[in-house]
C-alpha cells in the first residue's frame, strides 16, 4: 500500500529542530566529532522528570513529540524506533560505577536506563501510547529494519499510523574507543568527504517520522520501496541488486532526480559509494554526512533531508556533490552502506507520482 511521510522533525549538529533554515549554512564541530545542537527540552518535557535523563533521550522524546505535533496527532497505532548503540552515555555511566565503586552500592538507575529500548519506552509513557513498541538494533541497518517492519505494520492493517525513528547518540568513552579500534578517524582539517584514510568522523542524531497510508495536502512525500542488501561480492553484484530494485518499481536509472549519497570520507567505503553515483551521472547527487557525522542510524536523517528536498523542491547547496539540476525533484533514491556491507535503498517521491 501507498506510505506517506506526514511529518518529520530532527535533532542533529546542524541546525534543523523546527527551523525553517533547511541547511543553508553548515556547522562544523567544535571537537573531534560531531554533537547535536540541543534545544530546550523543557518547552516538550517536565523539568523534574528532565534532570533524571541523558541526552539521548531527551532527544528521543523532544523530537517524537515535536513530530506528532506538527502531524497534528496526539497518538501514533505503533512505535518502531532504530538504535545502533542505545543509551550509550548511561552505559559508560553504569561500567564507570562498577569500577569505582568496586561493585558496591550501585545505583540502578543508569543500568535500567542503558538499555536499547529505554527510547523507545520513555516516548510510549511521554504519549501515553499502549500499541506496538519495537526497538531495532541491527548496526548500520538499524533504521533501516524500523522502517521495514513500519511498513509492514501500515501495509498489514495493524497500525493506522506509525512513528519510526532513528537515533544515536556519541560520547567521549565511545568516541575513544572508535578511535583506539580504528574505527574513527578525527579528520577536520580536510575534506570529510575526499580522504586516503581510513574511518569517518562519528557524530549522532535523533529523526523521527510520522507515517500512514492517507494522503494529504500537507504530506512530504511519499516511501515507495526499499531493499536491504546484507553483503554482496563488489560492485558489479550491487549494480546488479540496484537494477533489479528499480526494474521492481518500473523505473530506471533516468528516472531519479536525486540521488542521496552516504558517502562519509572512509576510503573503504568510498569506491562503492563512487561506483553508484556514477551510475545516476544525470542526476543530481547530494550528501549528508560532513553534516551530521557517521553514525548507526544517520540514514534516517539522509531520510529527513530527501524528504525534505521533495516537499520544498529545493537542493541545498551544503549538500550537493555535483552540478546537475532538474526543474522538479520527483523521485529521490537514497543509498547508504558501511564498510562494504549492510547496504540499503530507500526509493521516495512526490505526492504526484
Amino acid at each position: 500500500m501507498p506510505v506517506f511521510i506526514q511529518s518529520a522533525e530532527s535533532i542533529s549538529p546542524q541546525d534543523t529542530f523546527r527551523s525553517g533554515n533547511f541547511l543553508q549554512e553548515g556547522l562544523q564541530p567544535d571537537k573531534d566529532y560531531f554533537t547535536c545542537l540541543h534545544p530546550d527540552y523543557k518547552l516538550f518535557i517536565n523539568p523534574g522528570s528532565l534532570r533524571r535523563m541523558s541526552n539521548v533521550i531527551r532527544m528521543g522524546l523532544t523530537a517524537s513529540k515535536s513530530c506528532m505535533e506538527k502531524a497534528g496527532l496526539n497518538q501514533p497505532g505503533a512505535i518502531v524506533i532504530g538504535s545502533g548503540l542505545g543509551c550509550v552515555r548511561d552505559t559508560a555511566k553504569f561500567l564507570n560505577q562498577i569500577i569505582h565503586q568496586d561493585e558496591q552500592l550501585l545505583n540502578p538507575t543508569a543500568f535500567i536506563q542503558s538499555t536499547h529500548n529505554t527510547v523507545s519506552g520513555q516516548i510510549a509513557l511521554l504519549l501515553g501510547c499502549r500499541e506496538s513498541n519495537l526497538t531495532f538494533s541491527q548496526k548500520t541497518l538499524s533504521f533501516e529494519s524500523a522502517l521495514l517492519d513500519a511498513l509492514l505494520l501500515l501495509d498489514e492493517k495493524e497500525a493506522g499510523s506509525v512513528l519510526v525513528g532513528g537515533i544515536d547518540e556519541i560520547v567521549e568513552e565511545s568516541f575513544s574507543l572508535m578511535v583506539r579500534g580504528g574505527c574513527a578517524k578525527a579528520r577536520m582539517d580536510a575534506d570529510i568527504l575526499e580522504s586516503k584514510t581510513p574511518g569517518a568522523v562519528p557524530g549522532e542524531g535523533a529523526t523521527f517520522f510520522l507515517l500512514s497510508g492517507e494522503k494529504k495536502p500537507e504530506s512530504l512525500a511519499r516511501i515507495e520501496d526499499m531493499e536491504i542488501v546484507n553483503s554482496c561480492q563488489g560492485l558489479n553484484e550491487l549494480k546488479a541488486q540496484l537494477s533489479a530494485f528499480l526494474i521492481r518499481n518500473g523505473i530506471t536509472e533516468a528516472d531519479i532526480d536525486l540521488l542521496v549519497s552516504g558517502r562519509n570520507g572512509d576510503a573503504g567505503s568510498l569506491e562503492m559509494y563512487r561506483g553508484i553515483e556514477e551510475v545516476f551521472g544525470h542526476s543530481v547527487i547530494a550528501a549528508y554526512k560532513h553534516l551530521v557525522g557517521e553514525y548507526d542510524t544517520a540514514s534516517a536523517f539522509g531520510t529527513w533531508l530527501a524528504s525534505g528536498i521533495i516537499h520544498r523542491n529545493q537542493v541545498p547547496d551544503t549538500v550537493r556533490l555535483n552540478g546537475m539540476t532538474r526543474e522538479k525533484i520527483s523521485k529521490v533514491l537514497l543509498f547508504n552502506h558501511s564498510r562494504n556491507k549492510d547496504f540499503s535503498f530507500i526509493l521516495l517521491s512526490d505526492l504526484t507520482s
